[in-house]
């Protein structure tokens, strides 16, 4: 593991960012994988949202220096232009996570869906996009142990840019 420690939204982790990088590689974007107009919008428009200052700057502290959407869902339009969308993108590093704190999907009562693991907090990085650790649901990733992976859930408001009408929000949250 990487010498450097550091503290993320509560979360003292020490981040791997060779292994980071070789896992964000592997997994590749998620909205680049499907054909429904929630991801193609987000795939339109990630490479942009991820090289945003600081949002930039953020995932390089863990050895991205540029990032793919291991998960990304469409929640719902905010207004006629914009659309909110919550994701995940999985690290490789120490923490002082408990081995099961997975990040579920809380409807708030704003309508608004977030990512957000039991006694997780919800971290203001910039305008528009919020962030939680914790522990991804068990999965096979690729030269990891399932304690050795960490999951920084995101969400944020993209503005949508495909001809296709903004769909409703999404029914299979919460």
């Amino acid at each position: 593991m990487a010498d450097e420690m550091m503290i993320i939204g509560g979360v003292t982790l020490r981040c791997d960012p060779v292994r980071t990088r070789a896992l964000d590689k592997h997994l590749g974007s998620a909205s680049s994988k499907c054909d429904c107009c929630g991801c193609r919008n987000f795939s339109m428009i990630r490479e942009e949202l991820f090289a945003r200052e600081p949002i930039a700057e953020f995932f390089r502290q863990f050895g991205l220096e540029t990032v793919n959407d291991h998960e990304v869902q469409f929640i719902a339009p905010n207004g006629e232009t914009e659309a909110l969308y919550t994701g995940s993108v999985f690290i490789v590093a120490e923490s002082d996570l408990p081995d099961s704190v997975p990040l579920e999907y809380e409807t708030m009562e704003s309508g608004m869906a977030v990512a957000m693991g039991p006694g997780c907090e919800l971290h203001h990085l910039c305008d528009g996009f919020q962030y939680s650790v914790g522990r991804p649901d068990p999965k096979n990733f690729p030269g990891v142990t399932p304690n050795e992976v960490v999951e920084i859930g995101f969400n944020t408001f993209i503005e949508w840019t495909i001809p296709d009408p903004i769909p409703e929000f999404n029914p299979h949250l919460g």
